[in-house]
């Protein structure tokens, strides 16, 4: 066990900013999980897209392809 008097301030301050940004993420976890989500599938979408792209498609009409498939997929669940 780590015993007070062998730290200095500096590293007392470290540790307690590290245990404060633990539990705010065990707090906000709910939220920033489905941000992590979004940004996943965003990310995910403008690959598709881009390979879209590079087949010859414009990025309107994979926009479209993309969407269509996506509201397909959701209806089937």
């Amino acid at each position: 066990m780590i015993t007070l008097k062998y730290l200095n301030s500096q590293q007392i301050i470290v540790i307690v900013v590290i245990l404060s940004a633990v539990v705010a993420l065990k707090f906000t976890a709910p939220i920033t999980s489905l941000i992590l989500l979004s940004i996943f599938l965003s990310l995910l979408i403008y690959l598709f897209l881009k390979w879209l792209e590079k087949r010859g498609l414009s990025y309107n009409i994979g926009m479209v392809i993309t969407l269509l498939g996506i509201f397909i997929w959701v209806l089937e669940y």
